[in-house]
């Protein structure tokens, strides 16, 4: 069982990572740089979304479709609503979920045919 969960952690490594700088670095950026105006709602509403979808696609080629990938993403992304964006963006987190969601779901059928 500790092996299987070892295993899992080695591949959500990269992808978590990558959705870190995503949801918490980039947004430092924006506070360091005093943006409060339209360019982090822009990143939040395109951006993301964008990298959230080819994040998934990577996954579920390499690993097929699991719920614990986007798990995954939906916390990470609502830590960074604690943090950075204030509950408003909350909902985003769902958004995201179901975009990832759809596209594995899709992805993985394609893939066995």
């Amino acid at each position: 069982m500790a092996e299987k969960i070892k295993k899992q952690l080695r591949i959500f490594l990269p992808y978590g990572a990558v959705m870190a700088v995503l949801f918490f670095a980039v947004p430092f950026i924006y506070l360091f740089l005093e943006e409060t105006g339209l360019v982090p709602l822009v990143i939040l509403a395109t951006v993301n979304p964008v990298v959230l979808v080819v994040l998934a696609i990577i996954y579920v080629i390499k690993n097929g479709f699991t719920v614990h990938y986007h798990l995954l993403q939906s916390a990470l992304f609502l830590l960074s609503v604690l943090l950075h964006y204030g509950y408003g963006t909350a909902p985003y987190a769902l958004i995201y979920a179901i975009f990832t969601v759809v596209f594995s779901f899709l992805l993985q059928m394609f893939k066995k045919k």
